[in-house]
């Protein structure tokens, strides 16, 4: 868009008032709760790490990593969003621009569902089958 006009979706767009917002931890905690302790990410935690690192190490690296991924990924957008009242579209297309706001958290976060579910299925299999 070089003519600087901005798409219906982005120019019409709302910002949800304040009493209406639900809480991070009615809404995002559970899911990122869900999403984090997920089975699969701890089938095979400790092997080739604990006996190379320790246990110290491992859990220092894992909080480091954990730290810069919610400052990178998490804390910017959650803040703007969570200031402006904008839908997740509107902020990423302040990230993404127009297309990219529209493609990155819809079209990329509903092929991930198909990944997630797949994986899902492969694991449940494979533990029902052994």
């Amino acid at each position: 868009m070089s003519n600087g006009a901005l798409p219906n979706y982005i120019s019409m767009a709302k910002p949800n008032p304040p009493e209406n917002r639900v809480p991070w931890y009615k809404s995002t905690a559970p899911t990122y709760a869900g999403i984090f302790l997920w089975v699969v990410f701890y089938m095979q935690i400790a092997n080739g790490t604990l006996n190379q690192a320790g246990l110290g190490l491992s859990l220092l690296g894992l909080v480091v990593a954990a730290l810069i991924c919610h400052f990178l990924f998490y804390l910017v957008p959650g803040l703007y969003g969570m200031q402006t009242g904008y839908p997740l579209y509107v902020v990423g297309s302040s990230t993404y621009g127009t297309q990219g706001g529209f493609l990155m958290p819809g079209l990329l976060m509903g092929l991930l569902q198909f990944g997630w579910m797949g994986v899902n299925i492969a694991v449940s299999t494979d533990f029902i089958l052994q």
